[in-house]
């Protein structure tokens, strides 16, 4: 399956960053992605996820339906996060 959809995902994060590592860009592998990596780039204040796939999914899928690769992903890019976490900030948006 061609993986020719762009999705573009930022999750901003709000309250204590003060310590706080910026990873910086990495190429995460995602659940049945066959090898395949997203872009994602850890900063402090900020998380953002450039990923690519064959299938279609709305806003409110991605959220709401633990059923796609996206929304795991999301779950796998805050796990990231908070394991290499001075202080746990809150999801902002």
């Amino acid at each position: 399956m061609a993986r020719n959809i762009k999705y573009e995902i930022t999750i901003e994060l709000t309250g204590n960053t003060k310590g706080q590592v910026s990873i910086g860009s990495i190429n995460v592998p995602y659940y049945l992605g066959q090898g395949n990596t997203d872009r994602i780039k850890f900063m402090k204040k900020k998380i953002m996820m450039e990923l690519y796939r064959g299938s279609v999914y709305s806003e409110s899928d991605i959220i709401s339906k633990a059923n796609n690769t996206i929304n795991s992903q999301i779950i796998k890019v805050l796990l990231l996060y908070y394991f290499s976490a001075v202080s746990f900030p809150s999801v902002k948006k």
